[in-house]
C-alpha cells in the first residue's frame, strides 16, 4: 500500500530521477533494485569513462571492454556496494508499490539426441540451413543448432492484497477516545485526591474543636 502506510510509490509517473528513466529506455518493469544498479553504473561510467553490464540494463554508453576499465568498474563497483549509498539517493529510486520477480534457473543438455537429429534432418529449416547437402553429419548438426526453452516452475499468479485497517477518521477517533478516557482518569484521581484531602482537614478540625472544648470545660 502507498503513502502514509509505506514508503512505496503507487504512481511511477511522478518519479522525476534519471535513474528511473534509465530503467524504463531499457525496456523493463520498474523495480527499485534496477534503479540501484542504474545509479552505479551512472557512478562508474563518471570515474572509469566506461559502463559495466548491470542487470538487465541497457549499455548506453561506452563499455568497460578493457582490463584496466573493467578492473576500475569492478572495485568502484564494490566501494558503492559496501557504502551506504541506498539511503541516499532512495527518494531518486523509490520502492514500487508491484513488483514482479522470478526465481531464474538454469540447465543444460546435449541437443539434439541422435534420433531427433535423423528427424531434424529431414525437415526443410534444416536442409536449407546446410544448402540441401546430404552428407550432414550428426556432430556438425549438434554444432550449429541450438533449442532453448523457457519454463514457469508454478503456471499460477498468486495477488497479495492489502486494505488499511483503520483510516484517518477512525485513526483521529480511536486517539480521541483514548484522550478522553485518560483525561476520565485523570480528573477522577484528582476528584479523589481532593475529596480525601478535604475529609483529613475538616477531621484535624474537629479534633482541635474537641480538644479545645475539653480543655475549656475543664477549667
Amino acid at each position: 500500500m502507498p503513502k502514509p502506510y509505506s514508503e512505496c510509490i503507487e504512481n511511477l509517473e511522478d518519479i522525476d530521477s534519471e535513474y528511473y528513466r534509465k530503467v524504463i529506455r531499457s525496456n523493463l518493469t520498474y523495480r527499485q533494485l534496477d534503479c540501484f544498479d542504474a545509479y552505479i553504473s551512472d557512478e562508474i561510467y563518471k570515474k572509469c569513462g566506461c559502463e559495466l553490464l548491470l542487470s538487465n540494463l541497457i549499455v548506453e554508453k561506452k563499455p568497460c571492454n578493457t582490463y584496466q576499465k573493467q578492473l576500475c568498474g569492478s572495485d568502484l563497483f564494490k566501494e558503492i556496494i559496501e557504502s551506504n549509498y541506498k539511503s541516499k539517493i532512495r527518494s531518486l529510486c523509490p520502492l514500487e508499490c508491484e513488483s514482479v520477480r522470478y526465481k531464474i534457473s538454469k540447465s543444460e543438455n546435449k541437443y539434439p539426441s541422435e534420433s531427433y537429429a535423423k528427424e531434424l534432418l529431414e525437415t526443410n529449416m534444416i536442409k536449407n540451413l546446410f544448402s540441401n547437402r546430404s552428407n550432414v553429419s550428426f556432430e556438425e548438426l549438434s554444432s550449429n543448432i541450438l533449442a532453448v526453452n523457457v519454463y514457469y516452475e508454478y503456471p499460477e499468479q498468486t495477488e497479495i492484497t492489502q486494505s488499511a485497517i483503520i483510516r484517518w477518521d477512525g485513526l483521529v477517533a480511536s486517539i480521541g477516545g483514548t484522550l478522553g478516557l485518560f483525561l476520565g482518569i485523570m480528573f477522577n484521581f484528582l476528584n479523589s485526591l481532593t475529596e480525601a484531602y478535604l475529609r483529613k482537614k475538616s477531621k484535624n478540625f474537629q479534633i482541635s474543636n474537641f480538644l479545645y472544648f475539653n480543655i475549656y470545660h475543664t477549667d
